[in-house]
């Protein structure tokens, strides 16, 4: 289990191991026949300052750890929006990213992401943008019944838009304390399901991460925090049912998670943080259930 689930990660340890910083502030010196020429970090350059400096306007992030983001960024072999660095490295919230990104009018848009990655066409955005108006649908559910794009590929991209994580809610075992938390007819209407407790935390499966306004209002609601992540829409109403309509109960004292015959994370780790939840939870399980 243990090697299934490390497994997931060879790419960030790797990274995390060439950058990681010495002591708060400074970073390990790399040698400049290592530092990529990468065009697209030149042309990037003015938008990631700009954003950086508002960032330290703000009081969000220091001049010191600005910097220490930015040459990481330069020291990676592709292009890290600056934003996500902060995050990973934990000088800002992916929350706080989000609603600063918005708040300067910086946040991509789920169309530009599908653009770039080349999984639509210009013609066919303009056409689903057309057709969406004046329905409930959003653009990227407007492109998958279209017949564009897969449901998996409109998460993916979904996920590098807010940078979160994608996963399989098949290979998690939602604890039945977790519906205590929302009540169903509102984890319906907002089409989200609990996974996973820690702490103060709760790990949410949402059909519609973007929608900042409902997180607030479960976070204020549960008081507690929540790390959203997504899944598909037949998984997600799979898990409600598990969770809210099970034939039968497991014990109370039966472990919230346990991986099945899948990676939990689907596609890349965007957050690692709550990846990192869900692997220690998932860690704990055969221990516990030998015991």
């Amino acid at each position: 289990m243990e090697n299934g689930v490390v497994g997931i990660f060879p790419d960030l340890l790797r990274r995390l191991r060439d950058f990681t910083l010495r002591v708060p502030g400074l970073l390990r010196t790399m040698p400049a026949a290592d530092a990529p020429s990468d065009h697209d970090h030149k042309a990037a350059e003015g938008s990631e300052a700009r954003l950086g400096e508002l960032l330290v306007r703000d009081g969000l992030v220091t001049d010191t750890q600005l910097e220490a983001a930015l040459r990481l960024q330069a020291a990676s072999a592709s292009y890290v929006p600056i934003g996500h660095v902060l995050v990973a490295h934990r000088f800002i919230s992916r929350k706080t990213l989000i609603v600063t990104l918005r708040r300067y009018g910086k946040a991509a848009r789920l169309g530009e992401v599908l653009l770039k990655a080349g999984h639509i066409t210009v013609e066919q955005l303009e056409e689903g943008l057309e057709l969406q108006r004046g329905t409930p649908l959003r653009i990227g559910q407007m492109l998958v019944r279209l017949g564009w794009l897969r449901e998996t590929t409109m998460r993916d991209a979904l996920c590098t838009q807010l940078q979160i994580n994608f996963v399989d809610v098949d290979a998690i075992d939602i604890h039945p304390t977790l519906a205590q938390l929302i009540p169903e007819n509102l984890a319906r209407r907002c089409r989200v399901v609990p996974l996973l407790r820690a702490d103060d935390v709760v790990v949410l499966a949402m059909d519609n991460p973007a929608e900042v306004d409902t997180i607030a209002g479960l976070e204020s609601l549960a008081g507690l925090e929540i790390e959203a992540v997504t899944a598909v829409q037949g998984k997600l109403r799979a898990a409600m049912e598990r969770l809210y309509v099970p034939a039968e109960r497991p014990p109370a004292e039966a472990q919230p998670i346990g991986p099945s015959d899948g990676s939990i994370i689907i596609g890349p780790v965007r957050d690692h943080a709550v990846a990192e939840l869900l692997m220690r939870a998932a860690r704990r399980v055969p221990a516990s259930r030998d015991a």
